[in-house]
């Protein structure tokens, strides 16, 4: 009797060491499969966070990405938006006044010009943006380009 409660005693700590081994066993891989996902080699790419590039703006988008890591002292800076007719012009022009943006029509040319003297930021080029898309919006202008005169 005390025989086969040996057998059994050692039956019971054989199957038990087994389990143990095989968890242990499975653990150092998972671990070793979770090591490999958070900390792979040098050269592999973790996250790849796309980043908006000029390519993909529109020419006002690009122009103010562009403007807003100048390291130039390049203020004051001008605006100029094309037109077709005077209307859309002074449409264009009241839209800027009502988000307090100052503006000039050039009849002769056909170029409404913003200047714009303000400190450059992104979000203050993000709140000039915001305001330029909005007025284009409700008038037929097209955005040209920018001009600045480095000191």
């Amino acid at each position: 009797m005390k025989f086969l409660k040996f057998l059994l005693g050692v039956g019971v700590i054989g199957a038990a060491g087994a389990a143990i081994a095989t968890k242990k066993s499975r653990d150092k891989k998972r671990q070793a499969e979770l090591d490999e996902f958070l900390m792979p080699e040098d050269d592999t790419v973790i996250i790849d966070v796309p980043k908006k590039e000029p390519e993909s703006l529109t020419k006002l988008e690009a122009d103010l990405y562009a403007l807003e890591n100048e390291k130039e002292n390049i203020l004051p800076l001008t605006f100029i938006f094309s037109f077709e007719n005077f209307e859309e012009a002074n449409k264009f022009k009241n839209e800027l006044t009502l988000r307090t943006i100052t503006s000039t029509i050039n009849d002769q040319d056909r170029f409404v010009e913003v200047i714009y003297n303000d400190v450059i930021t992104h979000d203050a080029f993000t709140v000039l943006l915001n305001d330029f898309k909005e007025a284009m919006e409700k008038s037929q202008v097209t955005y040209q380009g920018y001009r600045y005169f480095a000191k």
